[in-house]
This record gives structure tokens, C-alpha cells and sequence, in this order.
């Protein structure tokens, strides 16, 4: 596995909600507090609700990028290295097999 493919696999699982084998819990609670610091923000006075509202969820929509992007980037080597092993497994259980077949 490469890097984008990496990338595309933690991006993916993080697109459906799966976030729990990359980030820890204080991250998590972290990242929720801010979006509900977000969700929150007082309107300011003079401006339109519906204004106001198009702001909240562009920022919460900014600060959600900001979270899949760092969780990313801090989870891509660990990803490479987990197929890798995988890989190396699969080829070391495939000999194994082989060598059973064959002396069998």
C-alpha cells in the first residue's frame, strides 16, 4: 500500500464515522467540544439569522476539514506499516501452507 492509498483508506473510514482505531478519546472530546463551541456562537446583533447560520456551519464545516485532515496525515505511516506486516504475515502463512501440503 502507498501513501495515497493510505490516505484514501483513512479518509474513507473517517468519511463514514469510523474514527475510533485512528484518534484517542481525548482528541475525539476535544474535537467535539469545538464544534459544539461553534454550534453555540451567539448571533451577533444586526445580523440576520439565516447569515449567522451560513457562518456556524462554515465553521463547523472548516474546523470538521481541519480534523479529517490532521487525523489523516498523523495515521498515514501507521497504515502503511499495518499493511505491510499484513502483507508479510500473508506471505509467511502461505509458506507455512505450502510446507504443510508438502510434507503431508
Amino acid at each position: 500500500m502507498d501513501r495515497y492509498q493510505a490516505e484514501d483508506l483513512i479518509d474513507a473510514d473517517v468519511s463514514a464515522g469510523a474514527i475510533s482505531e485512528y484518534v484517542d478519546g481525548d482528541t475525539a472530546l476535544e474535537i467535539l467540544g469545538d464544534l459544539f463551541a461553534l454550534h453555540n456562537t451567539p448571533k451577533p446583533a444586526g445580523v440576520d439569522l439565516f447569515e449567522h447560520l451560513r457562518n456556524v456551519n462554515l465553521a463547523i464545516s472548516k474546523r470538521l476539514v481541519q480534523a479529517q485532515d490532521q487525523i489523516v496525515s498523523d495515521n498515514v505511516d501507521y497504515v502503511m506499516q499495518a499493511a505491510a506486516e499484513d502483507k508479510r504475515h500473508a506471505r509467511s502463512d502461505y509458506r507455512e501452507l505450502v510446507t504443510e501440503r508438502v510434507t503431508h
